[in-house]
């Protein structure tokens, strides 16, 4: 008989990724709701709402003061949410995720030591969504 021995680490990663799916999710049903074409802030927003409903824990950035207590200043760009504590999400509006927006959410998961990021565009006709993993080691 074979026995398996999770790991407080195989733990964690479980945790991760339903956290991760959460956000998703409700990315997915923010985007149902309103639909392409609006401006960020409609999304961050309605994000911001549905997080409230899920009961997402999540901390809203600000530009002045980053995520925390302004240490992000340096990023080139600001998350818009860090969620569950260790996941960063950046919302946009625009025509496609590129390289360089996955870069720049690469560079902040390292400043800020967060294993996993969203970039997620509500601005086409389907909602996109990119994920950025930091791995240890």
């Amino acid at each position: 008989m074979m026995v398996r021995v999770d790991t407080v680490q195989d733990h964690r990663k479980r945790i991760l990724e339903v956290q991760t799916f959460l956000i998703a999710r409700a990315a997915k049903l923010v985007y149902e709701k309103i639909g392409p074409g609006f401006a960020e802030n409609v999304y961050r927003e309605a994000l911001q709402k549905e997080f409230d409903q899920k009961r997402i824990l999540y901390k809203q950035t600000c530009p002045a003061e980053g995520i925390s207590g302004g240490a992000p200043a340096e990023l080139g760009f600001r998350p818009d949410f860090l969620c569950f504590g260790k996941l960063v999400l950046f919302t946009m509006a625009a025509e496609a995720i590129t390289e360089m927006h996955c870069r720049q959410l690469r560079e902040c998961l390292l400043k800020l030591k967060a294993p996993v990021g969203l970039v997620v565009n509500f601005g086409r006709e389907m909602l996109s969504m990119e994920r950025v993993l930091i791995g240890k080691g």
